[in-house]
């Protein structure tokens, strides 16, 4: 039988779980309001996400119309190898898929791939990664 975590480290766990939490609202509400002002209805979901080093919290998913396509967005983990936080743009019903790298404050663009695709996520390069997943979803 393990012994319960140390205060300090439970205080830890919470901390990188606040900050995490915090980046990916952060990140989907700016997401939310790009594809709001390309007039497409987004519709925000939570989801509850369990990680060993963090424990089970809560994130907002986005689910995004553009027309009779959709796309997911959908935070993958906080501990990720080589960065600080993967979240998925997933379109349906394709499957195809970009990922978005936290690396400190900046959320880089991946193909499913893993190659770069843009080294930080704006207005422009979100709107055209959304119809490119739509078309060929």
């Amino acid at each position: 039988m393990s012994d319960p975590p140390s205060t300090s480290s439970a205080v830890s766990h919470e901390s990188h779980r606040t900050q995490w939490v915090a980046a990916v609202i952060a990140l989907l509400d700016q997401i939310q309001s790009w594809a709001r002002q390309s007039g497409w209805k987004v519709i925000r979901h939570e989801s509850e996400r369990s990680e060993e080093s963090l424990g089970t919290y809560t994130v907002p998913t986005l689910e995004i119309h553009l027309g009779p396509r959709r796309l997911y967005v959908e935070p993958v983990a906080r501990h990720v190898i080589g960065a600080d936080g993967r979240v998925d743009i997933l379109a349906s019903p394709s499957l195809n898929h970009v990922m978005l790298i936290r690396s400190g404050d900046t959320w880089r663009v991946y193909s499913q791939d893993r190659e770069l695709i843009d080294k930080s996520l704006s207005s422009e390069r979100f709107s055209t990664l959304a119809r490119e997943l739509a078309e060929a979803a």
